[in-house]
């Protein structure tokens, strides 16, 4: 085919254009005038190129030279002619982003070895369109440097091919798009079941990565519990029995434990019916079977419930209730269903207990309490309710659900504990707990109603006797009539309590006076004074009662019962079978008293006691028979008391045995330390009668007799005083002889002050006759004192006693007391009580008065002149 000429060029080349067509990309006859003429080319290589079916194209990279060309009926059926241009000129029509590309390409890509080249652009056909070329070729020249200087090659339009390919790669990522966004997992197997195709959810509902799982087999994620499961499953379709299988079944998770996945898959079949494989889908279940599992489990649980379950709507109606409630209330749940919650109410709570209940449920949106309801079978029981109310996610109200329990047993064995806590068992009178809680209503009424309240306690005299007599349920039968008569004798709103034993106590307000206390009073023991009968015997029981009253008396509940309890105690000490009121001046003593007994406690705890001697001699020989151990208080802030200080306040007291005792082992401990010094000594000790009369008196004393061995018991003498000791004179006669088999004595003290008489004075086997410091002291001056001194003298002689005179406090008594015939004596004229270790020097200087030792030669000098007068 024969090149026709270029036509005339009629624009510059910065104004051409390709003019697109469906065969390529090629320059119409005006464009290819304007461009110059390409080097020439042997006709042979110019037919060849015309005759190819697509556009050929010559590139010739040393000139810069570019043909391209069609086959030549191609090109006339469209009119156009080749194209000749410089190839420089001709990559402004490419496609910026392949322009360099393409140079690459064509400039470095074909070798000697490797002449073929391949490639992909695009060039310009409208100011808006491009149009995709496929270029191949090869290289037929090289320079010397092995590289392509002369290429040949073809051009295709490869446009539709690319449209297509970027409508399918679009459609494909719509598709992957679609598929990793879906939430099922899709998949595609072999036909032995290795994962083929996994999306992206895959990933996260598993774990584990498409990329790890892809080529491994299904089962390897399956639980290895429910892989035989899994498979039998899978059997009706691989049988052909199923066009597809769906179920559930649990997947391992790589972070460890399972996912449970509903399975949705069919086979993929060949053209000939063969199974290559399965597709399907993976979709998690996880949260719907919890969900379902603790729908499960709530409705256990309301059907199992051992509480009662009731749901109701907002009206409120009952909408179900569990098998609990039924069990409780009696009423079958068709009965319940429909009907308004307080169908089951039992009168017990008033309106106002309701409307509180439903203003909290309001308030709060739940109630917390309990209420008695009745059953169907008209018992009343108790439950402890809990309402709850249910709202919606916007808020509205949607159900009320209330839970209860059946608490009557409780409430039973409440009462019944309550009863034992508050209540004595055997005359059901309240007891002392219950009437700390009483007094304390009583209290405040008096207060509010400014009346009197009476406090009584009451002790029952003699019942001691008739319990001991008849027996115990004798004495219980007693205690029961008594409460009796005593919950009759009072008004409605008094109470009457048992505190135990056979004491009670009686709370009696809204008196007007104490008139009105008085008559009440005296009622109650008028009522208690009639004969009782007990084991068909009648006795006699009578009480003493004690009674304080609020407000004249302001102290608090323990002390308004502590003062009914003094007052009960004065009482009995006034002859029982009365009344007492208790005294609040009378108390301040008694609390005076017992601050005093403790603090004399204490200071023999803290060793404050200590022991003074007094010597005691014989005035006509001159001699110191011995001392008498005096206790003092060494108090911390008042100095030295004497023993009258503290001695009377603990009289007929425990404490006043323990003084004693402590005086009895510090006495022989001193006289032990004397002894071993060479200065032997006999040691008075006084002792109360309450120390004589304790059980383990003798005990005690073998005791310290034991822990001071090495003593002459006979040095040791016990002074007791005359009246406290004839007040029992078997067992003091009975602790003066046992105490003589031991070589102790004992001295009568204070003689003559107290019960004197020669009875039993002759049944009192004491050795010493101590005459009293008052008679001795005044015995010079007054006559009678002198005649007293001189009878108690005269009767040791006629009963073969030895006597001792307290109270010498001049040389003038120690005559007279020897021109009556005593020859021992003790006092300040002698020697003043002193310290333990001041008495060995006062022995060791003591000389006998000259007055003294000159009475048996001269006694009438002495005598006093009315005794004189008298003979």
């Amino acid at each position: 085919m024969n090149a026709r000429p270029e036509p005339t060029p009629t624009n510059p080349p910065s104004q051409c254009a390709p003019t697109p067509d469906a065969a390529g990309p090629v320059t119409d006859a005006r464009t290819a005038a304007a461009l110059p003429q390409a080097a020439e080319l042997p006709d042979s290589v110019r037919r060849a190129l015309q005759s190819m079916p697509d556009c050929a194209w010559l590139l010739d990279l040393s000139k810069d030279a570019l043909e391209i060309g069609a086959h030549a009926p191609l090109l006339e059926a469209r009119g156009l002619a080749p194209v000749r241009l410089p190839f420089s000129q001709w990559l402004h029509f490419v496609h910026a982003d392949d322009r360099l590309g393409l140079l690459q390409t064509v400039r470095d890509k074909p070798d000697a070895a490797n002449p073929r080249f391949e490639v992909e652009f695009r060039v310009q056909r409208s100011e808006t369109e491009w149009a995709w070329l496929l270029g191949r070729g090869r290289a037929v020249d090289f320079d010397a440097h092995g590289r392509a200087t002369r290429l040949i090659g073809t051009l295709t339009n490869i446009t539709a091919r690319k449209h297509a390919e970027r409508q399918l790669s679009e459609s494909e990522a719509r598709y992957r798009l679609v598929v990793d966004n879906v939430k099922e997992a899709i998949f595609h197997t072999d036909a032995l079941g290795n994962w083929q195709f996994l999306n992206r959810a895959w990933e996260e509902i598993t774990g584990f990565t498409v990329a790890e799982a892809l080529g491994k087999s299904f089962l390897d994620y399956v639980h290895p519990d429910d892989r035989e499961r899994n498979l039998a499953l899978f059997e009706p379709l691989i049988a052909r029995k199923k066009d597809y299988c769906r179920h559930e079944i649990r997947y391992l998770h790589k972070a460890g434990g399972y996912r449970w996945m509903e399975v949705f898959a069919r086979l993929t079949l060949g053209p000939q019916g063969e199974i290559l494989g399965t597709s399907g889908t993976l979709y998690d279940v996880s949260a719907r079977r919890a969900a379902e599992e603790r729908l499960r489990l709530a409705a256990s649980v309301f059907d199992h419930a051992q509480e009662g379950i009731v749901i109701c709507d907002p009206g409120p109606r009952i909408l179900n209730v569990n098998e609990t409630f039924t069990r409780v209330t009696g009423y079958a749940r068709e009965e319940a269903i429909g009907q308004n919650p307080n169908f089951l109410r039992s009168g017990h709570q008033d309106a106002d207990f309701y409307r509180t209940m439903w203003a909290a449920l309001k308030r709060d949106g739940s109630w917390r309490g309990e209420l008695w309801n009745r059953r169907k079978s008209g018992e009343v029981y108790a439950e402890h309710l809990t309402i709850t109310a249910v709202r919606d996610a916007d808020g509205t109200l949607t159900h009320y659900v209330g839970v209860f329990t059946d608490i009557t047993a409780i409430k039973e064995n409440q009462r019944r504990l309550e009863r034992m806590a508050y209540y004595d068992t055997l005359t059901q009178l309240p007891n002392r707990s219950l009437l700390a809680d009483r007094l304390q209503v009583a209290l405040a009424r008096a207060q509010r109603e400014h009346t009197l309240l009476a406090v009584c306690y009451l002790d029952l005299d003699g019942f001691k006797a008739i319990n001991d007599l008849l027996g115990h349920a004798a004495g219980d039968a007693l205690l029961v009539e008594v409460a009796e008569r005593l919950s009759h004798s009072v008004r409605a709103g008094d109470t009457v309590a048992r505190l135990g034993g056979d004491e009670f106590a009686v709370l009696m307000g809204g008196l007007a006076g104490i008139e009105d206390c008085e008559h009440a009073i005296e009622r109650l023991l008028q009522r208690l004074d009639q004969p009782y009968t007990v084991c068909e015997r009648e006795f006699g029981v009578t009480a003493s009662i004690g009674v304080t009253l609020h407000p004249l008396d302001g102290g608090d509940p323990d002390n308004l019962l502590r003062h009914a309890d003094q007052a009960m105690y004065n009482a009995k000490q006034a002859g029982r079978n009365r009344y007492h009121l208790f005294d609040l001046e009378s108390d301040r003593r008694a609390r005076a008293h017992r601050s005093a007994l403790q603090r004399i406690e204490q200071a023999l705890a803290l060793h404050e006691f200590v022991l003074y001697y007094m010597p005691k001699v014989d005035m006509l020989s001159g001699r110191v028979i011995g001392t008498e151990a005096l206790i003092r208080w060494q108090h911390p802030t008042r100095g030295l008391l004497a023993p009258m200080e503290f001695l009377p306040l603990i009289e007929e007291h425990p404490l006043g045995a323990q003084v004693d005792r402590w005086v009895l082992r510090e006495a022989l401990r001193q006289q032990r330390e004397w002894h071993e010094q060479g200065l032997d000594l006999s040691i008075s000790v006084n002792m109360g009668a309450g120390t004589l009369q304790e059980a383990n008196f003798m005990a005690d004393l073998d005791d310290v007799l034991s822990a001071t061995g090495g003593l002459d018991a006979a040095q040791i003498e016990i002074e007791i005083l005359e009246s406290s000791s004839l007040h029992d004179l078997d067992h003091a006669s009975s602790i003066i002889a046992q105490c003589a088999l031991r070589g102790i004595t004992f001295a009568l003290d204070d003689f003559g002050t107290g019960y004197s008489s020669l009875t039993y004075f002759r049944r009192l086997p004491a050795r010493t006759l101590k005459i009293d410091q008052s008679f001795v002291r005044d015995m010079l001056q007054d006559p009678d004192d002198y005649a007293i001194v001189a009878g108690v003298i005269g009767l040791a002689r006629a009963f073969g006693r030895q006597v001792i005179a307290e109270g010498v406090e001049t040389e003038l008594h120690g005559a007279a007391l020897l021109r009556l015939g005593c020859q021992y004596a003790q006092g300040y004229g002698i020697a003043r009580p002193m310290p333990a270790d001041r008495i060995p020097a006062w022995v060791a200087q003591f000389r006998p008065n000259p007055v003294w030792t000159s009475v048996a030669a001269n006694a009438d000098d002495l005598a006093p002149k009315y005794l004189r007068k008298r003979a």
